[in-house]
C-alpha cells in the first residue's frame, strides 16, 4: 500500500472524513487538537495510519523461492565442507597418536627394535623423536644385559671347571689331598667368590654413589695357575 492509501482522517467521533476506507491488521490513530488540549471542543479529530500490506506478484515469489533454494544449497555445501575438513584434521591429529600407542604396546611386549617414522614437525611429531630415542636406549640396554650375562656365565665356568677337575681327580685317586691340591682348590674357590662379589657390585652399577676401582692383573701368572690346576688325567689318556 502506498502512503496516500494508508492515511485516514477521522472526526472527533471516529467517523471517516477522508482517506482510504480499508483497514490493515495494524492500525493506529493520533488525536488532532487545538491549543494543545485534548478535551472538549479543542479535540478536532484523529489522523490514522494503516500498516503496509505485503503484496507479491509471481515474479517476486519466483525470485524469493530461488533465493531460499540457493541459501539452503549454500548451507548444505558449507556443512559438508566443514564436516570433511573436520574429518581430515581429526585424522591428521589421531594418526601420530595411534602410531605412538602401537609403538608403546610393542615396547611393552618386549620388542624395542620398532621405530616410528618421523614425518611431522608439529607438537605431536616432536613426541616421536623422544620415543625413538627411548626405544634405542632400551634396545642397547637389553643387548648389554645379554652380553653381560653371557660373559658372566663364561667367567663362572672357569673356576667351577677347576674345582670339578680337582674333586674328580681326588675321587679317582689321581691326586692326593695334599697341601698343593687343597691350595689350588682354595684358590679356585676364592676366585669364584671374587666373581660373585663382582656380580653383586655390578648389580649396583647404575647407582650414582658407586665409584669404580680398577686394578691391573698379571695375565701370565693367571695362565700359569690355570695350567697347573689342570688334572693330570689328561696326560694319562694319551
Amino acid at each position: 500500500m502506498r502512503l496516500e492509501k494508508r492515511i485516514v482522517l477521522l472526526d472527533r467521533d471516529g467517523i471517516q472524513i477522508a482517506g482510504h476506507i480499508e483497514r490493515s491488521a495494524l492500525f493506529e490513530r493520533r488525536p488532532v487538537c487545538a491549543n494543545n488540549t485534548f478535551a472538549g471542543a479543542n479535540l478536532l479529530g484523529y489522523i490514522g495510519l494503516n500498516a503496509p500490506i505485503e503484496q507479491r506478484d509471481a515474479s517476486d515469489t519466483f525470485f524469493l523461492r530461488g533465493q531460499y533454494a540457493s541459501l539452503a544449497l549454500a548451507a548444505l555445501i558449507a556443512i559438508a565442507l566443514s564436516a570433511a575438513a573436520a574429518f581430515i584434521i581429526a585424522r591428521q591429529l589421531l594418526e601420530p597418536i595411534r602410531r605412538l600407542e602401537a609403538g608403546a604396546k610393542t615396547m611393552a611386549a618386549g620388542n624395542c627394535t620398532a621405530r616410528i617414522k618421523q614425518d611431522r614437525s608439529d607438537e605431536l611429531g616432536q613426541l616421536i623423536g623422544p620415543y625413538n630415542t627411548l626405544a634405542a636406549t632400551l634396545e642397547q640396554t637389553a643387548k648389554a644385559e645379554r652380553e653381560w650375562i653371557s660373559n658372566t656365565s663364561h667367567e663362572l665356568q672357569t673356576p667351577l671347571a677347576v674345582l670339578r677337575a680337582q674333586i674328580e681327580a681326588l675321587q679317582d685317586g689321581i691326586r692326593q689331598p695334599d697341601d698343593k691340591t687343597l691350595t689350588e682348590m682354595h684358590a679356585a674357590l676364592m676366585r669364584l667368590l671374587r666373581l660373585v662379589q663382582d656380580l653383586k657390585t655390578l648389580s649396583y652399577g647404575r647407582e650414582a654413589e658407586l665409584a669404580s676401582s680398577l686394578e691391573q692383573e698379571d695375565l701370565p701368572s693367571l695362565v700359569k695357575q690355570a695350567a697347573e690346576t689342570m688334572p693330570s688325567k689328561l696326560g694319562l689318556k694319551r
